[in-house]
């Protein structure tokens, strides 16, 4: 991995790598962990809510501030975050329009590299979808069903 970025134009950056968690037997066996398969009514929506759940815009706003919050603690560091999938998604579209092919899949062990801004609070994507470090080893050819996608 490169040195942590050097200030540009006046701006410093903190490096923060955001790394997904190792495969578990759900993963392996496609049970999407933290969601059920069957979608809720509006009644069980509210219930969900009362419970402490949050919508995808809740989970963004959470995982935003949170980064925010960490680049402004380690201007001119890198920090490492590790994270589940849909967290990762939804911090990747804080960057880029969610319809880019980039990011459709979120395999286990994945690195994305941001670069936050401590002047503007401005995110850029640097590196994402990452896997490299897997390479030569065989967990790509053979994890999530040989494609490197995971539940």
């Amino acid at each position: 991995m490169s040195p942590t970025p050097a200030p540009s134009g006046g701006e410093e950056f903190t490096e923060v790598v955001v790394v997904r968690h190792g495969e578990t037997s759900w993963n392996a066996s496609h049970i999407v962990q933290g969601q059920m398969d069957p979608e809720l009514n509006e009644i069980g929506r509210q219930q969900a809510v009362v419970g402490g759940g949050e919508s995808l815009n809740q989970l963004t706003e959470r995982c935003v501030s949170y980064l925010n919050k960490i680049a402004q603690e380690h201007i001119g560091e890198r920090v490492v975050v590790v994270s589940h999938g849909a967290a990762i998604l939804e911090m990747s579209w804080h960057t880029d329009p969610p319809n880019s092919p980039i990011r459709r899949n979120i395999p286990n062990t994945l690195l994305n590299v941001f670069r936050v801004s401590s002047v503007t609070g401005h995110w850029i994507l640097e590196r994402c979808g990452d896997v490299s470090h897997l390479n030569g080893n065989g967990f790509l050819e053979n994890s999530f069903g040989g494609n490197g996608a995971s539940a």
